[in-house]
């Protein structure tokens, strides 16, 4: 894999909502780190933005901040290829956005091969809120799973190439 292809980081959210700010963090904290081969964007969630954004990436970690019964500040890391990834236990903080983009994606035979998406459970979403502490005490151990994810798959690609 060349540079550009190896892994792309998304951060979805918006900086001026509470919780929902979490993506654009992790994507800031991400981009210094200077990842080798790691690419690293963010923007709003869009479904078609997502989808143009991915295409021909290999590997794809998408963060975000998520919505279910769990306490604020839980970690969660779900793999959308494992099946439909629905609105529900693990959903986005977005309506018609990353699930959209899965499902659009997956309907189009046009998913990267492997795709994660690492979450911070949130509470908070108002106009104008600042990030809760729950959720911003989160980030370090959401960035070092990201780190892990992408040690993982560095891992799992390699074990892939054939040996002389």
């Amino acid at each position: 894999m060349n540079e550009r292809t190896d892994i792309l980081l998304i951060g979805l959210g918006h900086r001026d909502r509470g919780d929902d700010e979490v993506g654009l963090a992790l994507a800031d904290e991400m981009k210094a780190r200077r990842l080798a081969g790691v690419d690293v964007t963010s923007g709003a969630c869009d479904a078609a933005w997502i989808l143009e954004t991915w295409r021909g990436r290999a590997g794809v970690i998408v963060v975000d901040c998520i919505r279910s019964d769990r306490p604020v500040g839980t970690l969660h890391r779900i793999d959308p290829l494992d099946g439909p990834f629905v609105d529900g236990a693990s959903a986005s903080t977005h309506g018609m956005g990353l699930a959209s983009a899965v499902e659009l994606g997956r309907v189009l035979g046009d998913l990267p091969r492997r795709l994660a998406v690492v979450g911070i459970e949130g509470a908070s979403f108002r106009l104008g809120s600042v990030m809760s502490p729950e959720v911003r005490t989160a980030l370090p151990g959401a960035a070092s799973m990201i780190e892990a994810l992408i040690v993982e798959w560095r891992g799992a690609a390699s074990a892939d190439v054939p040996h002389a």
